[in-house]
């Protein structure tokens, strides 16, 4: 799994816009024992319960002091597909980043895709039209993993894209 790195823009701060939402990914209980044995931090928590109970009570602190908190639902196989597809780490921070994705996705559905690589910086002027999705894969790692075909650095970005958001994104509720 690759290191995760310190340039990469999580939860709200992935599109430029003057939001302060927050969001809480939530499991299904059903799914509690798989998320466990991927995400080592669920360990943490004896039982699916016990997560809930304090998830539940994040997110109600959070809310009765005023602060914007949704919580939106994550299947596991969307979330490893995830992933699978941007090598982004296994890990709660992630999920929740993730999550926030889903749910942005689904509140701007026109909203373009972009790609935002390790060592890149974001383009500067058009960055509130787009959707920013973290790529912890090298652009050569990325494309020799996905079998992208053989194209400009942005066509076979836009492509990527194109796949995260039909098989992760796109299923939010």
């Amino acid at each position: 799994m690759p290191v995760e790195s310190e340039t990469l823009t999580y939860g709200r701060h992935c599109m430029d816009e003057p939001s302060d939402m927050q969001v809480l990914a939530t499991i299904l209980e059903s799914e509690f024992p798989d998320f466990s044995w991927y995400l080592a931090e669920l360990q943490a928590w004896s039982s699916y319960d016990d997560f809930v109970m304090e998830r539940d009570g994040y997110f109600l602190g959070l809310s009765w002091a005023g602060e914007n908190i949704v919580q939106v639902e994550v299947p596991l196989l969307w979330f490893m597909r995830w992933v699978d597809l941007t090598g982004s780490p296994c890990t709660l921070k992630s999920l929740d980043d993730f999550a926030t994705r889903r749910w942005l996705r689904a509140k701007y559905p026109e909203r373009s895709l972009r790609l935002v690589w390790p060592a890149a910086t974001s383009p500067i002027g058009e960055s509130g039209d787009f959707l920013d999705i973290p790529v912890c894969l090298t652009p050569v790692e990325a494309r020799k993993k996905h079998s992208l075909p053989v194209q400009s650095d942005e066509a076979s970005d836009n492509v990527l894209a194109g796949v995260i958001a039909r098989e992760c994104l796109d299923n939010a509720n």
